[in-house]
C-alpha cells in the first residue's frame, strides 16, 4: 500500500513541479522578511539575524526541505521614519526529483511614523523587494507510473517518457508589502499587513517540457494582536491568508507566552485550513530566540503519512539597544 501510495504521490508531483512554489511555513512569522517585504528593518535592535528549516512529508517520499537564512538592519533609526535594509537566501527542496529553487533577495522598506506625539505608537511601513530565482531539476531521479512492475512491486522498468529536456531556469522576481502597526496600550498592540508577489509576472521556463508560463500574482495577508493578560503572561493570536488565482491556504491560531526575569517561553497551537494542525514551542532569552513546531497531517494526505507532516525550526539573533527592550518581531 504504501508503495502504491508513494506511486500516486510521484504522479502528483509530475504533474505540479512544472509552477514554482511559495514558501510554506508553519512559523511564517519567524520569517519576517520572507513574510513581508515591508518587515525588513521593522524590530528594535541593532541588526536581526534569522534562520528557518522545514522538513515535511518525509513519511511519504522524497522530503520538501526548505531552508532559509536572513539578515536586515536599519537606518536612521534614532528618527520617527527610518529606513531598513535586508538580504535573504532561500534553498528549497521538493520531492523525488529534486525540484530545487535557491532565491537570493534584497530588499528595502522605509517605516513611518504616524500621529503627532513623540512616543511611536503607530507606524506604516512600505517595502520592496527583488530577487534572483535559480529553479533545477534532476531528470534521471523522476519516477513515472510506466516503470512500476506489478510482479516484483517495484520500479525497475525503463521508463520510455522522453521530453524536449531543459534542467535549468533562471529569472527575476518582485514584490511589495504593506504593514500597519500600532500600540494602543500597555496591554495591547497588533500589527496587519499585505504582501504582493510576482508582481513583475516574470516568465518561468517549464523545466522538462521545455516551455514557457507567466507567475501570477499572489497576496499574502496577515495580522497578529498581543494581549497582556498581566506582566508576564500574553496571548498573541494570529492569522495568514496566502491566496493565488487557483488556490488559497488560512492558518490561525495563538500562541500562551510566559515571561521571566532573564528568559520567556512560549508554546501555541494553530490549524492550517483542510491541512495540518501544528504545535508550536520556542524559548527566548537575551539576545536570542529558539522556536520548533511539527504538523500533524489531518489532509486526505494522512493515508499515505500516517498523519505525519512537517518539523520546523526557527533562530534569531538580534542585539538590542540598550534603552529598549528586545523585540525579534511581533511574538508568534
Amino acid at each position: 500500500m504504501k508503495k502504491v501510495s508513494s506511486l500516486l504521490f510521484s504522479v502528483l508531483f509530475l504533474t505540479t513541479f512544472v509552477k514554482a512554489q511559495d514558501i510554506h511555513l508553519s512559523q511564517f512569522n519567524a520569517a519576517p522578511i520572507t513574510l513581508n517585504a515591508a518587515n525588513t528593518g521593522n524590530f528594535d535592535g541593532q541588526f536581526r539575524v534569522t534562520t528557518n528549516y522545514r522538513n515535511q512529508w518525509a513519511s511519504v517520499s522524497a522530503p520538501y526541505v526548505t531552508g532559509i537564512v536572513s539578515a536586515d538592519f536599519t537606518l536612521l533609526k534614532k528618527k520617527k521614519n527610518f529606513f531598513g535594509l535586508g538580504l535573504t537566501g532561500i534553498d528549497d527542496r521538493s520531492g523525488t526529483g529534486e525540484l530545487t529553487n535557491r532565491k537570493i533577495y534584497c530588499s528595502a522598506a522605509y517605516h513611518i511614523h504616524i500621529g503627532k506625539s513623540d512616543t511611536p505608537k503607530h507606524y506604516i511601513h512600505i517595502g520592496i523587494q527583488g530577487g534572483y530565482i535559480n529553479r533545477t531539476i534532476n531528470i534521471n531521479k523522476l519516477v513515472f507510473a510506466n516503470q512500476y512492475d506489478p510482479t516484483t512491486h517495484t520500479f525497475s522498468n525503463v521508463s520510455d517518457e522522453s521530453f524536449n529536456a531543459n534542467s535549468n531556469s533562471n529569472y527575476y522576481d518582485l514584490n511589495v508589502g504593506a504593514v500597519w502597526t500600532s500600540t494602543f496600550s500597555k496591554k495591547f498592540s497588533m500589527q496587519g499587513g499585505v504582501n504582493f508577489m510576482h508582481i513583475n509576472n516574470p516568465k518561468e521556463m517549464y523545466l522538462v517540457f521545455n516551455s514557457k508560463t507567466v507567475s501570477v500574482v499572489g497576496s499574502i495577508v496577515h495580522a497578529l494582536a498581543q494581549v497582556n493578560l498581566n506582566d508576564k503572561v500574553s496571548l498573541s493570536p494570529t492569522v495568514l491568508l496566502m491566496n493565488y488565482p487557483t488556490s488559497s491556504e488560512l492558518t490561525f491560531g495563538s500562541s500562551l507566552n510566559y515571561s521571566l526575569d532573564n528568559f520567556s517561553i512560549y508554546c501555541g497551537a494553530y490549524y492550517r485550513a483542510n491541512d495540518a494542525v501544528i504545535g508550536l514551542l520556542g524559548l527566548q532569552c537575551k539576545k536570542v530566540r529558539l522556536g520548533f513546531s511539527y504538523d500533524i497531517n489531518v489532509s486526505p494526505l494522512h493515508a499515505a503519512t500516517n498523519y505525519n507532516g512537517a518539523f520546523e525550526l526557527s533562530l534569531a539573533y538580534c542585539p538590542y539597544h540598550s534603552t529598549r527592550k528586545i523585540k525579534f518581531y511581533p511574538k508568534d
